[in-house]
């Protein structure tokens, strides 16, 4: 029951509701054979990427070397954390992505070196601030 929600919860893009059914599940112990575990598994993996906790789906998916569908998730996961922290983007498949009927890209949020902080001095006045020295031409977002 709970891991059919969760499948609804992840279809209607509500990750984190998909995510707590799962662990629920876990925890008052419904994943009784091994075919619900592999679906508890991967709709855990895709309510953690939903939520852009790749590092997690990176954790759970590397407990199950095995699975050609956990490894498929691990390599996405990879993927979104080198544009998170790296702004490091595949810029042509983006664009090929991007020509489709897709809805949304499959790509990670970047931050780049900056962050909005108030002055120093001037309370309630806020400004924005690099975190590093930059590089000419480096991406700032």
């Amino acid at each position: 029951m709970l891991l059919n929600r969760a499948e609804t919860y992840l279809k209607l893009g509500w990750y984190l509701s998909a995510s707590h059914d799962v662990q629920e599940a876990r925890r008052i112990g419904a994943i009784a054979d091994e075919s619900l575990n592999r679906k508890a598994v991967m709709r855990e993996i895709r309510a953690k990427y939903g939520m852009c906790l790749y590092e997690d789906v990176v954790h759970i998916a590397k407990e199950h070397p095995e699975d050609s569908e956990c490894k498929l998730w691990l390599s996405k996961a990879i993927k979104r954390i080198a544009e998170k922290t790296r702004g490091k983007y595949d810029w042509a498949a983006l664009f090929r992505e991007g020509r489709g009927n897709t809805k949304k890209l499959d790509v990670a949020e970047f931050q780049g070196p900056v962050e909005i902080r108030e002055r120093e001095g001037q309370p309630g006045v806020l400004g924005v601030f690099v975190t590093r020295d930059v590089k000419i031409g480096e991406l700032l977002v």
